[in-house]
């Protein structure tokens, strides 16, 4: 998490925009980790707004969208997408980067 949120800030700071698309990749992969594929939905729609188009070069954007899509459908999938593109990456990105980290019970 602490990777990511450094990252985030990197990114933001530089203000190049595919470098902010493919930071959101990477926290769409924490989201859908962390059992929030809407989330990773959201960060996906984003980083593909911000960087123009979807990112058709990095395999994990592929996979994080096949994997979120299954587990919520296809109707659920693309709302979450829609309200993705309404929302401002900031946002998006600090609601997953800063959810308390979930372990497992022993």
């Amino acid at each position: 998490r602490a990777h990511h949120a450094a990252a985030c800030a990197a990114a933001a700071e530089s203000g190049y925009a595919l470098a902010i698309a493919q930071v959101l990749v990477g926290v769409a992969d924490l989201a859908l980790r962390r059992d929030e594929p809407g989330q990773a939905a959201r960060l996906l729609a984003v980083s593909a707004d911000v960087g123009g188009l979807r990112d058709r070069s990095n395999p994990d954007t592929d996979r994080i969208e096949r994997e979120a899509r299954a587990r919520l459908g296809d109707a659920r999938y693309a709302e979450a997408a829609r309200e993705g593109t309404r929302a401002a990456w900031p946002r998006l990105a600090e609601a997953v980067l800063a959810a308390p980290r979930v372990t497992p019970a022993s």
